[in-house]
C-alpha cells in the first residue's frame, strides 16, 4: 500500500481504539508487526516482537518436555499400571475401547511420555499373555517404537552384570507381536544374541571336538604294550569304554546347558513354537 494510503489507514486504525469502536486486542491479534508498531498500539519494536512470537511458538509447539522418574509426578503411572493390571474376565469390545480412552486421557492429562507408556503396557502384557485387551491396546503405538523397545528390554539381558536369563514371557510377548505383523521379525532379529557367525562359528568348534571324543570311543592301538597303556602320554592311542564315554556325554551337555539358556534367538524360536506360528 502507497504511503498515502497507509498514513489514512493507520490513523483510522489509531481513531477505532481511542473511540473504543474496536478493541486494541483485537488489531493486535490481527495485523502484522510493522503496521502495529507505526500505529504504536505496542511498545516493543516490530523486530523484536516477531522474535518473540518465534521463541513461544517453539516453545509451544515443538519443544519436549523429559523429565527424570526421580522429579516427575509418579501418579499418573500408578493410575496406568492400576488399569493395566484390573482384573477383567471376559473383556469385550467396549471395554477394550474403554481403555484406550482413559489411557489417552492418562498421558494427556499427567503428561506422560508416551514411548514409557508404551513400555508399562509391553511390560503388564508380558506378564498378562492371555488378557484380549491388550491386542486392542497395542496398535494405538506407532509400529516403528515396538521393535525398539523390545530391543532394549533384550539388550539389558546381554550385559555382563546381569546373571538373570531372559524370562520366556518377554519371548512370548515378541513371537506374538511377529505372528499379528505388529512388527517385523528382521527389525527385533538385530537385537538378538548371539549373531548369525558367531552361532555358527561356535557350532563348527563344539561339533569338531565332539566328533574327535566320538572316534576315540572303541578305539584299540594293537602295536601298544602293558607299559604303553599305562603311559599317560599315550591316553588317546586307547580305548575309551563305555563309562567313561557316558561321562563325556554328560558333560557335554552340562556344556552346552549354559548356552540354551543364553541363546537369545534359540528362546525367540521356542517362543514361536509357544504361539504355534
Amino acid at each position: 500500500m502507497s504511503g498515502e494510503f497507509r498514513s489514512r489507514l493507520i490513523k483510522l486504525a489509531r481513531w477505532l481504539v481511542e473511540s473504543e469502536l474496536v478493541p486494541v486486542r483485537l488489531l493486535q491479534e490481527r495485523c502484522e508487526e510493522e503496521f502495529l508498531g507505526e500505529a504504536e498500539m505496542i511498545k516493543i519494536k516490530a523486530q523484536d516482537l516477531k522474535g518473540k512470537e518465534v521463541r513461544v511458538n517453539t516453545r509451544l509447539l515443538y519443544q519436549q518436555t523429559k523429565f527424570n522418574l526421580l522429579r516427575e509426578e509418579s501418579e499418573g503411572y500408578a493410575k496406568l499400571v492400576t488399569l493395566l493390571c484390573q482384573d477383567s474376565e471376559a473383556p469385550t469390545q467396549k471395554a477394550s475401547t474403554a481403555t484406550i480412552g482413559i489411557i489417552k486421557s492418562l498421558i494427556g492429562h499427567f503428561d506422560l511420555d508416551p514411548n514409557r507408556v508404551f513400555d508399562i503396557v509391553l511390560e503388564c502384557f508380558e506378564l498378562q499373555p492371555e488378557n484380549s485387551v491388550f491386542p486392542e491396546l497395542i496398535p494405538v503405538f506407532p509400529k516403528s517404537h515396538a521393535s525398539q523397545i523390545l530391543g532394549f528390554k533384550f539388550q539389558y539381558y546381554q550385559r555382563m552384570e546381569v546373571s538373570c536369563p531372559v524370562p520366556f514371557g518377554l519371548y512370548k510377548l515378541t513371537a506374538l507381536l511377529v505372528k499379528q505383523d505388529f512388527i517385523d521379525i528382521d527389525s527385533i532379529y538385530a537385537h538378538l544374541l548371539p549373531k548369525d557367525e558367531d552361532a555358527f562359528q561356535h557350532y563348527n568348534t563344539f561339533s569338531s571336538k565332539r566328533l574327535d571324543e566320538a572316534n576315540k570311543i572303541g578305539r584299540i592301538n594293537l602295536a601298544a604294550t602293558g607299559k604303553d597303556l599305562m603311559d599317560d602320554e599315550k591316553q588317546g592311542d586307547v580305548t575309551i569304554d563305555l563309562f567313561a564315554a557316558i561321562d563325556m556325554e554328560t558333560d557335554a551337555v552340562e556344556e552346552r546347558k549354559s548356552e540354551l539358556q543364553n541363546s537369545q534367538t534359540l528362546g525367540l524360536l521356542i517362543g514361536f513354537l509357544s504361539v504355534d506360528d
